[in-house]
C-alpha cells in the first residue's frame, strides 16, 4: 500500500500538464504544477505555476514561468499527477467588479468551469495573463471570442494528494494559496 506520491527525476522538458513538481531556481527547489501552453510560441509547450516564492522573488505565486529552452534541460523532481484542488466554502471571493478578481493564482469559476489566472514572472512592466483550466492543467484562450463568462474569483484554495486508501486525519495541504489582505 503506498500513500506517498511516487517521486521521479526528470527533465523539465519532459513533464507533461498537471504534474506537482520541485525545480531548481536560484540555489533552491521550487514547487509548483506544470500546465500545458500551446499558443504562446513556447518551444516546450510547457509552463510552470509557481505555488511557492522564489529564493530572490517574493510575493510570486500565483504568476508563471515558461520552460525556455535553457530550462528543459534542468531536472525536476515530479511528484506525479495524483492530487486535487480544494476549496473551502468559507474561502473569500470576489465578483469581476471587484479589484481582487485580477488577482494572480486567483481560481476563477463560470458555469462548469474553474480555471487559474496567471501573470508571467518577468517583470511587472509584462502583461502576459494566461487561463490555466484546472482539470485538464492547460492553457485555455481566453481572449474575444474565446472570453469565457468568468462569474467568480475564489480567492483562497488548496492542493491536496491524492491516496490510494483514506487517511484520518486526511494529509495536509501540500500548497495553499490565499491572497494578502
Amino acid at each position: 500500500m503506498a500513500i506517498t506520491p511516487i517521486l521521479d527525476a526528470k527533465l523539465l522538458g519532459e513533464m507533461v500538464p498537471g504534474e506537482l513538481i520541485r525545480f531548481p531556481a536560484g540555489g533552491a527547489m521550487v514547487l509548483g504544477i506544470v500546465a500545458g501552453c500551446d499558443h504562446m510560441g513556447i518551444a516546450s509547450g510547457l509552463v510552470i505555476v509557481l505555488l511557492g516564492d522564489l529564493p530572490d522573488q517574493s510575493g510570486v505565486v500565483g504568476r508563471f514561468l515558461p520552460i525556455n529552452e535553457f530550462m528543459m534541460s534542468k531536472t525536476g523532481l515530479s511528484y506525479g499527477r495524483e492530487h486535487i484542488v480544494v476549496v473551502h466554502p468559507s474561502a473569500p471571493a470576489a465578483e469581476p467588479s471587484d479589484e481582487r478578481f485580477a488577482t494572480d493564482g486567483a481560481l476563477l469559476v463560470a458555469a462548469g468551469a474553474r480555471a487559474l489566472r496567471t501573470r508571467i514572472l518577468r517583470d511587472d512592466l509584462s502583461d502576459i495573463l494566461l487561463t490555466i483550466d484546472i482539470d485538464t492543467w492547460k492553457a485555455v484562450r481566453s481572449a474575444p471570442p474565446h472570453r469565457p463568462p468568468w462569474r467568480v474569483a475564489v480567492l483562497a484554495w488548496e492542493i491536496r494528494l491524492v491516496t490510494d486508501v483514506s487517511i484520518n486525519p486526511p494529509l495536509p495541504p501540500v500548497a495553499t494559496f490565499r491572497t494578502r489582505d
